[in-house]
């Protein structure tokens, strides 16, 4: 029987077979081994369900969004602790380990990991440098590894299909007072570093998500144009030609966000 703690990692999915198997793949190279793969699908019309079959993950299909899939992963799952991970992400082979010994030896709630896109192109670049720049910012970040204990107090809202991640941290935040630390491990990002129609969608569920959390200061400072630069600036430093990049991206972003809105940012 295997004493070491278990650690289940929550993936909804939908149509996911382009980048569905690296993410499981990455799960079962982990040197922790003690690891349960939890894909929660929303009746994929590919082969999605065939690929998580084939990696031996638990495959529960509901119709739901991913919020939603968050939730039912997160009632199922039996491990200590819980990884949120999307389909198109993949880890470290040290990051569960790296995880485990923090929560124990630390005592931590919730862990931080940093992301990076995989290829080595001009605008993954320019990505990983706003990363570089976004990381340890308390107005930006989000854990992605938690206590299950904890996970089970604050369910993932699912009406925000958005910061989903960010809404759930808020929420924890608000009740409990976490002890926090960072992987250095990394999670790698398998999207492209522009995907305005995902950004478009998730940007349909933010002024829900600023009501939601009106009296917080954060969700207005996450979509605060000169509060973004201010730290941008920091890139600047670092990579001048990146900067722009990232600026040209920021706007696309933006806008794709007001057309969704009907709003102004600045």
């Amino acid at each position: 029987m295997n004493s070491l703690p278990l650690v289940s990692v929550v993936i909804p999915t939908y149509n996911s077979e382009r980048t569905l198997a690296k993410c499981l793949e990455s799960i079962k190279n982990q040197i922790y081994k003690n690891v349960e793969a939890i894909v929660v699908d929303n009746y994929s019309k590919d082969k999605t369900v065939e690929i998580a079959k084939r990696y031996g993950a638990k495959i529960i299909k509901k119709k739901c969004n991913k919020p939603e899939a968050r939730n039912i992963g997160i009632l199922i799952l039996k491990g200590d602790y819980i990884l949120l991970l999307d389909s198109d992400m993949m880890l470290e082979k040290e990051v569960v380990e790296e995880g485990v010994a923090k929560f124990y030896n630390e005592g931590c709630d919730a862990l931080f990991i940093n992301e990076e896109y995989l290829d080595d192109g001009f605008l993954k670049k320019c990505r990983n440098l706003e990363k570089i720049v976004y990381r340890e910012n308390p107005i930006i970040e989000a854990p992605r590894f938690y206590k299950k204990s904890l996970a089970l107090k604050t369910f993932f809202d699912d009406r925000n299909e958005g910061p989903d991640e960010y809404d759930f941290y808020i929420s924890l935040q608000s009740r409990f007072s976490l002890k926090e630390s960072r992987i250095n491990s990394k999670l790698i990002l398998l999207e492209p570093p522009i995907n305005l129609k995902k950004k478009f969608h998730h940007g349909k569920f933010f002024m829900y998500y600023r009501r939601k959390h009106k009296n917080k200061a954060i969700p207005s400072k996450q979509i605060n144009f000169h509060y973004r630069i201010k730290i941008l600036l920091r890139a600047f430093r670092i990579s001048p030609l990146h900067f722009f990049r990232i600026i040209f991206h920021k706007i696309s972003r933006l806008y794709s966000f007001f057309i969704r809105n009907h709003l102004w940012l600045f």
